[in-house]
């Protein structure tokens, strides 16, 4: 069949634009069809666009746009657009390799916003050895293809961005991947420099999703995109051997791509169950994919622009009204996620969410049977949550929390791979409220570590009475490029690490502290401040507080430590560095109505850390050596109106400080009845209603007690409990003030910036 005499054609430059769009073709014949045949004689620019072709052929072509060997009509259809077409084979020879959309020796070729039912062979690409320097294979759809839905032969440099491949065949139907990159035989010429990024392979069998031929590999690139097979985990074929996701990985491959379920609608229009935030930004050139109403007809299918994190496949969501979504331990991941069809599992909550979204977890304990898998600095973390890279702004916060009067708990003791482990990570991820929620059970095995929450590189966030416990690593960590992020209420206990090693020698205990904030970069001049109020930690194997390496600023307020440190754990209720960046002029820790007792060793440490520090109405007590130690660098740390009282060997080692109004400061000596209660049971007790933390009498001071500083000085150790930590409304304090460039900071950066107006 010739081109048509309605297409439109002028002709400029000796080239001649072909424009057919908006007809139906239809060949009924089982046998062999050459196709619509788009005519090559002359150098044409074509554009095929809102097509039909549905055919039946066993063999040939249901669009011919290029052709199959080296002949003198070569290259003139270079540039050609097939785009918002759509076609169905009806055949019914399961052999067949009919060519759906063929383009063979033209190159730039630009491939969009098709959709393909049951073709043989989808969209081919082959040549001799020529090399494309744009066009590409994007946001198109293919649909259970009966062979194979790309075919790259004897091309080079082959970009398939976005699409949406699925097959419901087995490896016997069709002994063929959805991605096939191989040598031209004849003439022999190799599909060098193929680039797949953001696509989604959703297979029910465990056919290859890609195969690739040695000859291929040079500039070949993967990455960024979802894989999900029903029946195990994605394979794949390089030359001859047989390769699963892992292995493919261990090659530079697809290293942050993800093993994924989209969560469809149906396997027709293959919408995703929410934005699959999981894509590599590929510029302004392919921004525009399929929305998520697209259908295909004599118009153009409606189109998405990619907005905020780019979205893998080629379905694009739009930016939305905020949602309401739930979890519940009897939903099901293939629901909408409502209230009445929830999803069952805390990743698929996760992950569904998008920016300004709420997600409800119902109560009850939720112990998947093994974890979701990211990968950290070359390392697999298995998980019960891992995210990454979606951010939200501070009108649009991801937020996760406990559905109210329900306590929601994430058990992680059945993971069985050896691993490390986690329950929550969170790595680039900006804006996430975490409230309610309880996290267990990350176990330590041989050869790992371990944590319950993680947030690497992660900003403006906000964990609200988030209990994290009986972890096999810290309960609660955040570092490297961390900031503005607020630990609020939370508690952390019961965590210790029985398999660690110091080289060749056990060190079993020495890595699980409650909460840890460490490998915090270093910025000069703009430090990253990261802040806990209300926070508790015992009986941990570690330290309470751990700052290891902490180049930024920590603020703390009420918070309290104890019975920390056992084994081979450190034992300190608030261990204050180490640190190796500059001394910065302000102070790098600032804490305020601390307490630390009954821990192994110290209360507070300094521990190396080469860093001014301030330290208000804290009191150290009953620890195993120091109350408080600060005796490295001769740092003029400020220490105001605190108390030391029975700790083991001493109760203060100094330098430098400045001092005013604390315990050893004083000619009188404190005893017992200065306090109203020595009786520490009160700490553990439940929290108030609004999670703020107990109301008790332990080592508050007793009215006229000679210990409580002057009105006209710092605040009184007597107000040291009084109210708890109170913070009204956190989850909003946090993102509500501009710096004069208009970007938004917390509070206790507005706190940094005064400090030398009353320091």
């Amino acid at each position: 069949m010739g081109f048509p005499c309605q297409a439109s054609l002028r002709e400029k430059h000796q080239v001649i634009t072909l424009i057919k769009e908006g007809e139906t073709i239809i060949n009924s014949d089982p046998d062999a069809w050459n196709g619509y045949d788009i005519p090559r004689e002359v150098r044409i620019n074509l554009i095929f666009r809102n097509n039909t072709i549905i055919s039946s052929n066993s063999s040939g072509y249901m669009l011919k746009a290029g052709d199959e060997n080296p002949e003198v009509y070569n290259n003139n259809l270079d540039g050609e657009l097939i785009t918002g077409n759509k076609l169905i084979w009806k055949g019914n020879d399961g052999t067949s390799i009919t060519h759906a959309v063929f383009t063979g020796y033209n190159r730039n070729v630009t491939i969009r916003y098709n959709y393909l039912e049951r073709t043989p062979m989808g969209l081919i690409r082959k040549s001799d050895g020529m090399s494309d320097d744009s066009g590409g294979i994007a946001y198109n759809i293919i649909n259970d293809p009966t062979k194979l839905a790309v075919a790259i032969k004897g091309m080079n440099n082959v970009r398939i961005f976005n699409n949406t491949f699925y097959s419901a065949r087995t490896f016997s139907e069709t002994w063929r991947p959805l991605v096939h990159i191989y040598a031209n035989d004849n003439p022999v010429a190799p599909s060098t420099g193929t680039k797949i990024f953001n696509n989604i392979f959703y297979t029910k069998y465990q056919i290859f999703n890609i195969t690739i031929e040695d000859s291929c590999l040079p500039g070949f690139e993967c990455d960024y995109n979802i894989y999900w097979c029903e029946e195990g985990e994605p394979r794949f074929l390089v030359g001859k051997k047989i390769l699963s996701f892992r292995e493919w990985q261990k090659l530079g491959y697809d290293v942050h791509s993800r093993i994924l379920n989209p969560g469809f609608n149906n396997t027709v229009e293959f919408v995703p169950a929410s934005r699959l935030n999981f894509g590599k930004n590929l510029g302004s050139d392919w921004e525009k994919g399929l929305s998520v109403h697209a259908v295909w007809g004599k118009g153009d299918p409606e189109t998405a622009i990619q907005n905020g994190p780019w979205q893998v496949g080629a379905r694009i969501y739009k930016n939305s009204r905020a949602r309401t979504l739930y979890v519940a331990v009897n939903g099901d991941n293939k629901n909408p996620g409502t209230i009445d069809k929830p999803f069952a599992t805390w990743q698929m909550g996760f992950l569904s969410a998008n920016p300004g979204d709420t997600i409800y977890i119902r109560g009850g304990r939720y112990a998947p049977p093994k974890g979701h898998i990211i990968n950290i600095f070359g390392s697999d973390f298995h998980c019960g949550v891992c995210i990454e890279n979606k951010k939200g702004s501070s009108d649009k916060v991801f937020s996760v929390i406990a559905f109210p009067g329900e306590k929601p708990i994430l058990d992680c003791s059945n993971f069985s791979v050896p691993a490390f482990r986690a329950g929550i990570v969170l790595v680039n991820c900006d804006y996430w409220h975490l409230k309610g929620l309880e996290v267990t059970r990350a176990d330590q095995v041989k050869g790992f570590g371990a944590f319950g929450i993680y947030l690497n590189s992660c900003n403006n966030s906000l964990l609200e009475q988030v209990v994290s416990h009986s972890h096999g690593g810290s309960g609660i960590r955040i570092g490297y490029a961390s900031e503005n992020n607020l630990l609020l209420n939370c508690d952390a206990f019961n965590c210790y690490d029985p398999h660690s090693m110091s080289g060749n020698k056990p060190y079993h205990g020495g890595h699980a502290d409650g909460i840890e904030i460490s490998d915090i970069f270093e910025r000069p001049g703009n430090e990253r401040i990261n802040t806990l109020i209300g926070c508790r930690v015992w009986n941990n194997s570690d330290d309470g507080y751990d700052f290891y390496q902490c180049e930024g600023i920590i603020v703390m307020d009420h918070c309290w430590a104890w019975k920390n440190g056992y084994d081979n754990g450190d034992g300190s209720g608030f261990k204050l560095g180490t640190t190796k960046g500059t001394p910065e002029i302000i102070p790098q820790r600032i804490l305020t109505n601390c307490l630390s007792f009954r821990n192994s060793k110290t209360g507070f440490d300094q521990n190396t850390a080469n860093v001014l520090m301030k330290l208000t109405n804290c009191i150290a007590y009953n620890n195993g050596t120091y109350g408080y130690n600060f005796q490295w660098h001769n740092v003029r740390d400020s220490l105001i109106c605190n108390i030391s009282y029975k700790n083991g060997e001493k109760d203060i080692l100094l330098s430098n400080q400045y001092r005013e109004g604390n315990s050893w400061d004083r000619q009188k000596k404190l005893k017992d009845t200065d306090f109203l209660s020595l009786w520490a049971d009160e700490v553990d007790r439940p929290r108030q209603s609004d999670g703020n933390l107990p109301e008790i009498k332990f080592l508050r001071l007793k009215p006229g007690s000679g210990f409580i500083c002057d009105e006209s000085g710092p605040a009184s150790v007597s107000d040291y409990f009084k109210q708890g930590s109170s913070v009204e409304n956190s989850s909003l304090q946090l993102f509500k003030n501009k710096d004069k460039t208009g970007k938004y900071i917390t509070w206790i950066k507005i706190l940094i910036l005064i400090w030398p107006l009353y320091f």
